[in-house]
């Protein structure tokens, strides 16, 4: 009669996820009750790390980027990475390493890096109403910023077009002041305050007033001609004040609210509010320690049963890999000599073949020696009846 196979409930299935993550082989495990919940504990740790990774990386990728299902898969890649990143970490912490810090060390900062780096975005999210504020404040010091920057850069072109509007307002003042003597001394003199002291148009109130007449004339043409002037100057001077508006709106409008201004952001507040300071560093704090928890756990709960039978059969293993391996090199060797000597044994025997039938072909040879020279004869038997050495 068939044996029917054994349904699996679904809390054994989630212990085998778990031992999964735990990086424990689970056929060896299930001979090792008393570390199957050891193992659980720590593969819960990593899987807690793993979702927060994962809703971290998705928060960063959401102020990074404006598509939502891009966010959402490279946050769920970027958890896999750091998944796989901690069962590569806890895969390798052995019993024996409880003794040696320096491995315990190494894997404590690569995941305090990693954990520091995970737990920006979400202080970000929990500040999320006092780093908007802190933004519109910083702007508006970057704003001003700007501003004083473009307004140095145009200051030299302004005050020289400035400058000179005031020299062309001065020489049209001298201009005025001259005119202005000029009528009050003919005034003075037609009414006989100043001058001559003789009221009336007489001959001198008449030059003064052809004088005046004269700078009246020279005044308004002076007048006409630095108007159009500065006119010109006062264009020049409004256009510098639109680039100056149109590169500080340009500024405004290239401001954002990214990561690393939010990032700023959170500095700034938290460098201004003492308050926050210490419950910011202890936020931190928690989520590098969830970070470490799957490093943290796997150092603390190692040991048992189960770590001694895998010792046991990884040693086997070795020992048994190593076994092969003498044996293969042996096989080798036992193959390699018995060719060795299959190749002497055929040599031996084709020079006996050759002797036996060499001899009579020589004799062949050696009988017409008579019509060749013995030079000629010698370098034929050597060729013809003796072997080259081989190099």
């Amino acid at each position: 009669m068939a044996q029917l196979p054994v349904k699996t409930s679904f809390p054994e299935k989630f212990n085998y996820f778990l031992w999964w993550l735990a990086t424990a082989d689970r056929k060896l495990l299930l001979r090792s009750g008393t570390d199957q919940g050891r193992f659980s504990i720590i593969g819960m740790t990593v899987l807690a790390t793993w979702l927060f990774a994962t809703v971290a990386w998705t928060s960063f990728f959401l102020i990074s980027f404006d598509s939502v299902s891009a966010a959402v898969l490279l946050g769920i890649f970027m958890g896999f990475i750091i998944l796989c990143i901690d069962r590569a970490m806890i895969k390798g912490i052995r019993p024996s390493e409880n003794k040696r810090i320096i491995p315990l060390l190494i894997r404590s900062l690569l995941a305090i890096m990693i954990g520091t780096f995970m737990a920006q975005p979400a202080v970000l999210y929990l500040f999320r109403k006092e780093v908007g504020l802190q933004i519109l404040i910083d702007n508006e010091s970057r704003k001003a910023t700007k501003n004083q920057l473009t307004e140095a850069f145009y200051s030299k072109e302004k005050t020289a077009l400035e400058n000179e509007k005031k020299r062309f307002q001065q020489s049209l003042d001298e201009k005025y002041s001259a005119l202005e003597k000029a009528r009050q001394d003919f005034i003075a003199e037609t009414d006989g305050s100043g001058g001559s002291r003789k009221p009336g148009i007489k001959a001198i109130a008449l030059a003064k007033k052809a004088t005046y007449e004269k700078l009246d004339e020279e005044y308004k043409r002076l007048d006409a001609s630095i108007r159009m002037k500065t006119d010109s100057i006062d264009l020049a001077l409004l256009s510098i004040v639109q680039k100056i508006n149109a590169e500080n709106e340009t500024f405004s409008k290239s401001l954002n609210e990214g990561f690393l201004i939010r990032i700023t952001a959170l500095n700034n507040l938290v460098e201004n509010n003492a308050a926050l300071k210490y419950r910011y560093y202890l936020i931190i704090a928690i989520l590098v320690l969830i970070e470490l928890m799957p490093v943290l756990s796997k150092s603390f709960l190692s040991g048992g049963s189960y770590e001694q039978q895998w010792q046991a059969m990884q040693d086997a293993d070795t020992a048994l890999a190593l076994a092969n391996i003498t044996r293969e090199k042996e096989l080798k060797e036992y193959h390699n000599n018995k060719i060795q000597e299959d190749a002497l044994r055929s040599a031996d025997e084709f020079f006996s073949i050759k002797e036996k039938t060499g001899k009579k072909q020589m004799e062949e040879v050696i009988s017409g020696w008579k019509d060749q020279s013995q030079d000629v004869l010698w370098r034929k038997i050597k060729t013809g009846f003796t072997g080259r050495q081989e190099y």
